[in-house]
């Protein structure tokens, strides 16, 4: 809790959010649709359907971001009020006749943040549509962006109490740091590779830990993320530079062959912040201690990060991984995805015409993927019989 504020409390205000800064389609007045959208095929028809899921998207975007970090979820609710002035700005020029354009980009306002997520991806794929502001209802569109304003003003006072210095998860993955590397668990081993869905994280995580690690152990650092530039704290040089091949082979040398590809020992580095971008056909085994700062709705993703450093040819004896929970109940936090992945699949089922608003197979799979997530909370479990 934060000062008495639950996170289900966060929700619920989150879950109020319109979100329609970026769907301004939605606005255009009915007579001016037909500029915009083929209302005579089933694609133009289903529209409306798509802006309303974007919406319902953002909404679980900024609930795994709060579970992943506050300092990402502040991000992105900083970025957002931003985006709102923007345009509301915009809107105001326009309405004096002062604007420097008249028009608004549908893509410029779908910022669906998203990082090498292809469920979240297939909701931003789309042309660069310009809107006339003349053909929007701009007065229900901007009572709409003010009353988010406001929102997004209430959720940032509520996280404000959380400084940097009083963020106790980051102070315990520290903990979780220096213990592994002043405890080796396989011959001095003092390699950790940290999971995190977002590039927020994983580079506030670097901001925050990289210095300190370099200046208590010694020990060098790095982050790569699928959407920014990587960085490390071993010196650049004409043949060694923050490259993601370079980081990962300097983080797993035996395995990536670094003695082949450099001449000069360009020296290792021991603590890898990383998403998902490298969940997936990297072999970093030099690696004995993986963990999962923010847990991935799907148990599948879980498993592809731990076979990063689970895999045959492997020196060590022993390999751990450490999982952060969010500070509720399983039951609780599956629920949340549970109403927003609901709301989604109203969505889905309005654009389709299907009567059928239960969808057995969701159910189980939703389900299943609990059942899994207890088994990798609760238990000590094998991940390949997942």
């Amino acid at each position: 809790d934060i000062d008495g504020v639950t996170f289900d409390e966060i929700f619920n205000r989150i879950d109020s959010l319109n979100m329609d800064v970026y769907t301004p389609m939605r606005y255009v007045f009915s007579s001016r649709l037909g500029k915009y959208v083929d209302l005579e095929s089933a694609k133009g028809r289903s529209w409306a359907n798509r802006e309303t899921g974007r919406n319902v998207l953002m909404v679980t975007n900024m609930l795994k971001r709060l579970e992943s970090s506050v300092y990402a979820f502040r991000k992105t609710s900083e970025r957002m009020y931003d985006l709102i002035d923007a345009i509301t700005d915009d809107i105001d020029r326009f309405e004096q006749g002062r604007a420097s354009s008249t028009t608004v980009s549908q893509s410029n306002v779908n910022m669906v943040e998203y990082d090498d997520d292809p469920e979240e991806a297939e909701w931003t794929v789309g042309k660069d549509l310009k809107i006339d502001l003349a053909d929007i209802d701009l007065v229900s569109w901007r009572a709409k962006l003010e009353e988010d304003k406001a929102t997004l003003n209430d959720l940032l006072a509520m996280i404000t109490p959380i400084a940097d210095e009083h963020d106790l998860k980051l102070g315990r993955l520290l903990d979780i740091i220096r213990n592994k590397i002043n405890n080796p668990i396989n011959d001095n081993n003092k390699k950790l590779l940290i999971f995190t869905a977002f590039a927020d994280t994983a580079d506030y995580l670097y901001g925050e830990l990289a210095s300190k690690i370099k200046n208590e152990f010694g020990l060098n650092s790095a982050v790569v993320t699928g959407t920014r530039n990587p960085a490390m704290t071993i010196p650049t040089s004409r043949f060694v530079k923050p490259e993601f091949n370079t980081i990962l082979t300097l983080f797993s040398p035996k395995s990536k062959g670094r003695d082949v590809l450099f001449d000069d020992n360009p020296g290792e580095i021991d603590i890898l912040f990383g998403t998902d971008c490298i969940s997936e056909g990297q072999n970093l085994q030099d690696c004995d201690y993986l963990i999962n700062y923010d847990i991935h709705w799907n148990p599948v993703r879980i498993i592809q990060r731990f076979g990063r450093v689970d895999r045959i040819g492997s020196v060590n004896n022993v390999i751990q991984l450490t999982n952060f929970w969010p500070n509720i109940s399983l039951d609780e936090y599956i629920n949340l995805k549970a109403r927003v992945e609901g709301r989604m699949r109203m969505v889905n089922l309005t654009a389709t015409g299907n009567d059928n608003p239960i969808d057995e197979a969701d159910n189980a799979e939703l389900e299943y993927r609990k059942s899994q997530l207890e088994r990798i909370q609760n238990e000590v479990v094998d991940l390949e019989d997942m």
